[in-house]
């Protein structure tokens, strides 16, 4: 699937309008890089080299050094753990249980995360412990299954973990030589700030941001050409695919693409809209970036690319959509708009 002779490098972003009647209420723009498994580009639409944080749109690839440096086996991680060190969840019990079960299992507490606490996302969750009158922790924050990875890792280490969310901590600088090596750039040099959770979080093309992906893919040359890396990205996948629900939660956008793909698909998302996107039988990853951030229009530009690039089929995204804003509807439950996406 090598369209990339058709593409013209100056075609524009795509545009996702908000319909309010038949009227366009609002609409984003949205810069795409699609890439197959020789890192390749297929279709670029707006700007590929626009800096981009990829912020939790890079958690597989992060969790690469959890899997490369043995620490998973050493551990003896399950499924859902390696799912939930890739994971944006929504705070459920079925996360905050397992990321409890996985720090007892190295021998660490909640005390030991350093990416803060709030409120589920959930809010069946957030409304229960609010009645109940509990207060977040940091095992609710989206990214614990993250920080339970990092933690994995320095104990493996027999590092101080103490600090093992700043710049120069061997944790950190253990991914930026990983994320340096799948995006082919020097991670020392890039543009950094801190992401929510408290790790740095790095600002790169988001052409790079895609090519991180392939490696994902079994016939990419990387993949090829280091087998602790190929196998290290099987297992993620496979643990992924296992275990959607913990990767965000039992109505995550997320989850609900790989679970009704039955693990033909696979998609990530960022915040401040980014989306990346995985079609293994394909051979295909995506990234997108809206530029204005708008999540609504990186949902829905991300289940548009994955039914165009055939990962997802017109029947999936329609049983997917009504987690997204594809409909419209007043607080009556009546339908009074749309959205579309279009190139310009």
């Amino acid at each position: 699937m090598n369209l990339s002779e058709k593409q013209s490098p100056t075609k524009g972003p795509l545009v996702v309008d908000i319909y309010r009647g038949t009227t366009v209420e609002s609409s984003h723009l949205v810069d795409v890089v699609v890439m197959d498994s020789n890192g390749k580009i297929i279709e670029t639409l707006g700007d590929s080299s626009r800096p981009t944080f990829p912020r939790s749109s890079i958690k597989m690839p992060q969790a690469l050094a959890l899997m490369e440096s043995g620490a998973a086996e050493e551990f003896g991680l399950s499924q859902k753990w390696i799912s939930l060190a890739c994971a944006s969840h929504q705070g459920e019990k079925i996360h905050t249980e397992e990321v409890k079960r996985w720090l007892q299992k190295i021998g660490l507490s909640e005390s030991d995360f350093e990416c803060g606490a709030h409120f589920p996302y959930d809010q069946e969750t957030e409304h229960e412990m609010i009645r109940t009158g509990l207060s977040p922790s940091p095992l609710h924050n989206n990214c614990s299954g993250k920080h339970c990875g990092m933690l994995t890792t320095s104990k493996h280490y027999h590092e101080n973990h103490k600090g093992y969310s700043q710049y120069g901590h061997p944790v950190q600088v253990r991914l930026r030589k990983i994320l340096g090596e799948l995006a082919g750039i020097n991670y020392d040099k890039a543009p950094w700030g801190t992401d929510g959770c408290g790790i740095p979080t790095y600002a790169i093309p988001l052409d790079k941001l895609a090519l991180s992906l392939v490696p994902f893919l079994s016939e990419s040359p990387q993949s090829r050409a280091n087998s602790l890396r190929r196998e290290a990205t099987v297992k993620i996948l496979q643990a992924v695919q296992a275990e959607p629900e913990m990767i965000s939660g039992t109505k995550g956008l997320c989850s609900r693409v790989i679970r009704v793909s039955q693990g033909r698909a696979f998609a990530k998302t960022g915040a401040e809209g980014v989306y990346v996107g995985l079609i293994p039988h394909q051979g295909v990853v995506m990234a997108v970036k809206v530029r204005d951030g708008g999540t609504r229009a990186a949902e829905l530009t991300a289940l548009y690319l994955l039914e165009k690039y055939k990962g997802l089929t017109s029947e999936e995204v329609a049983e997917i959509s009504p987690l997204t804003t594809a409909i419209l509807k007043n607080w009556a439950g009546e339908i009074v708009g749309r959205s579309q996406v279009r190139s310009v």
